[in-house]
């Protein structure tokens, strides 16, 4: 499938699911759980319902407000509609600051845990790791947005696999314990302690 756009469905599916699939979902449940208890995750799955409905509309406000540069890229995103479609230049460039200022501290939470989780099963240094890191990310950041796309094309689609299987793995191990998970879930959602702790993963959606 093809159309006008600087990826193909493809590599725009995958570079929306290479965010949302991973370290982030993996590490931010076990906090949540940390914070409030088996009874974040009905809040995680609320929010998360709520995060699906306000991705989904910044998607489509990003593809209406869009516009082709002069090399034939396409640049958009949630700064360009509050810059275009909410005549604000002062919003988008707040959450221009605001959003640069997220990823760093979202980056160097994703680094921390890849290279604890290397350096405890494979016992290589984290200084080796973080190096290693930095190149990959440097040649896919300054390939620009179409390599990105061609890596995550490449890369989501087993990411995806390995964590579904994993997910499937862990219950069917621990099926026994299922219907004890989901009473400790409901019964203990109702705490100010578990309403923080789901709401603070997730916000980002699924």
């Amino acid at each position: 499938m093809e159309g006008e756009g600087t990826l193909t469905p493809r590599q725009a599916v995958s570079t929306a699911l290479a965010s949302t699939i991973g370290v982030g979902n993996i590490v931010g449940v076990a906090t949540a759980l940390v914070m409030g208890g088996p009874g974040a995750i009905l809040w995680m799955w609320v929010s998360g319902c709520f995060g699906m409905c306000t991705k989904y509309a910044e998607i489509v406000l990003s593809i209406h407000y869009r516009e082709k540069g002069k090399d034939g890229n396409f640049v958009g995103g949630p700064a360009w509609y509050m810059k275009k479609g909410l005549n604000s230049s002062f919003l988008a460039a707040f959450f221009t600051i605001s959003l640069a200022l997220a990823c760093i501290g979202g980056n160097m939470v994703q680094a921390n845990t890849i290279s604890e989780t290397i350096q405890e099963v494979f016992k290589i240094s984290p200084v080796a790791i973080g190096i290693v890191m930095v190149i990959l990310v440097g040649i896919v950041s300054l390939g620009g947005v179409k390599v990105l796309g061609r890596v995550t094309e490449i890369l989501v689609p087993f990411m995806s696999v390995f964590y579904i299987l994993g997910g499937l793995i862990v219950l069917f191990i621990n099926i026994g314990h299922i219907p004890e998970a989901f009473n400790s879930i409901f019964v203990s959602a109702f705490s100010p302690a578990s309403v923080g702790g789901g709401v603070a993963k997730g916000r980002g959606g699924f």
